[in-house]
């Protein structure tokens, strides 16, 4: 629900080193590619790691995979290990 501009200006102020994105349905697969693809393309170097989560990833691990994410974490535990 937050708007690409809005995050990349927050992404690029607070330089993050790992930014968790979370969809809860398939239909969001789309543009959540795109706001990765974004993200990297407008951030460049200061792109911070890129984790991917939430219910649709779950149900569709195949799908998260293809995201381009550099972590995807199929629970909050699994994101603190991944990040670790």
């Amino acid at each position: 629900d937050v708007p690409l501009q809005a995050l990349l200006r927050q992404t690029d102020s607070w330089r993050p080193e790992v930014l968790g994105l979370s969809i809860s349905n398939l239909v969001q697969f789309g543009t959540l590619k795109f706001c990765l693809n974004e993200l990297r393309s407008e951030l460049g170097n200061h792109c911070p790691a890129l984790m991917v989560g939430g219910l649709a990833p779950n149900q569709a691990p195949q799908l998260a995979r293809q995201l381009g994410a550099d972590i995807w974490a199929a629970n909050p535990r699994k994101a603190i290990e991944a990040v670790q």
